[in-house]
């Protein structure tokens, strides 16, 4: 099932409770224009307000995380007879992963990234500095 937001026609695809972590650099990438990273802020920020969406951010202070240089997902399924799979992005491509050691390895994975998080309001007061002119912590 698809919506649109108001936000220039973008769809959001409408799924179940997820979370979306991502690198402290994120709020601080120079390349952007100011004017970019402001409209990108907003959205995640929109975005984040949605029941089923969690983001958190990981700070410079969590030091080197797993999967820092390759994003993955974890794919669960409700039926017990439908295991989880994991997807892994990288240059070459991407990759998916359905052996359950290796899964839960991800799972273990996730469970880091997640303890090494900003909590939800903390990361929601980062991405409000750049709106506010402060970039740069």
């Amino acid at each position: 099932m698809m919506s649109a937001t108001n936000r220039q026609n973008t769809p959001t695809l409408a799924v179940s409770p997820g979370n979306v972590t991502a690198p402290r650099t994120l709020p601080s990438t120079a390349a952007a224009s100011h004017r970019l990273l402001k409209s990108q802020f907003r959205h995640l920020i929109e975005m984040a307000a949605l029941d089923n969406v969690h983001l958190r951010v990981i700070p410079y202070t969590a030091g080197l995380y797993p999967s820092a240089g390759y994003p993955f997902v974890i794919l669960g399924f409700p039926e017990p007879v439908d295991p989880d799979v994991v997807l892994v992005e990288n240059r070459a491509g991407e990759r998916y992963f359905d052996n359950a050691q290796e899964v839960a390895g991800f799972h273990a994975d996730f469970k880091h990234i997640a303890e090494s998080s900003l909590p939800e309001e903390a990361t929601l007061a980062l991405l409000r500095r750049p709106l506010s002119g402060t970039i740069r912590q």
